[in-house]
C-alpha cells in the first residue's frame, strides 16, 4: 500500500516540477477561460447543435493507481477492495497550482480518443467514436449521447477538456 502512494506522489512530484512549473501561466489562463466559455457550447450540444470542437487540455498528465489514493480510505484497502483507479493532473492558477481528478471509464475513453487523434473533434465525430465501444440496443442512441455529455460536462467542469466555436449547420 505504501509502495503505490509512494509511486503515485513520485509521479506527481515529476509532474509538477518537471513538467507543470515549465507552463506559461498565460496559457494556463487562456485554457481556463476557454473551460469557461464551454458552457454555452454544453448548452448548443443538449439542443443538437452537435458540431462544436471538443479540445483536450494539452497540459493532462494522466496516473495509473492500484487504488484511490486521492480520496483514501485505509478500510477499503484493508478489505481488498482495491480497484484500478485513473488520475487526470493538470496545472491550475490557483489552490496548489495543480488539480488531480478521479475518472471513469466513459471519461477515460473520451480522453484516449481526444489524445490519440491528437486534433479536436467535433461532438458529432466523438459521439460517433464513443457510440464504436457500446453494444448496440435498439433506440439506445440517446441514452448513449446522454452518457457522453454528462461525462463532458464533468470534464469541462474540471478543466480537462474544453469546447469551441467550429460549428455547423446541423
Amino acid at each position: 500500500m505504501l509502495n503505490e502512494v509512494y509511486k503515485y506522489e513520485k509521479k506527481l512530484y515529476y509532474f509538477l516540477t518537471r513538467k507543470f512549473s515549465r507552463v506559461d501561466r498565460n496559457d494556463i489562463l487562456n485554457i481556463e477561460k476557454k473551460v469557461t466559455q464551454s458552457n454555452s457550447y454544453l448548452i448548443d450540444i443538449q439542443n443538437n447543435i452537435l458540431s462544436g470542437e471538443v479540445f483536450l487540455n494539452p497540459y493532462i498528465e494522466i496516473i495509473n493507481t492500484a487504488f484511490d489514493v486521492i480520496d483514501f480510505n485505509p478500510y477499503e484497502v484493508l478489505r481488498d477492495e482495491k480497484n484500478q483507479k485513473t488520475v487526470a493532473c493538470i496545472p491550475q492558477l490557483f489552490f496548489e497550482g495543480y488539480k488531480t481528478v478521479n475518472l471513469d471509464s466513459v471519461s477515460i475513453n473520451i480522453i484516449s480518443i481526444l489524445y490519440e487523434e491528437s486534433t479536436p473533434f467535433t461532438f458529432r465525430e466523438l459521439e460517433e467514436k464513443m457510440s464504436e465501444l457500446f453494444d448496440r440496443v435498439d433506440n439506445d442512441e440517446s441514452a448513449i449521447r446522454s452518457l457522453i455529455i454528462t461525462s463532458l460536462k464533468f470534464l469541462v467542469g474540471n478543466n480537462l477538456i474544453y469546447l469551441d466555436t467550429a460549428f455547423e449547420t446541423s
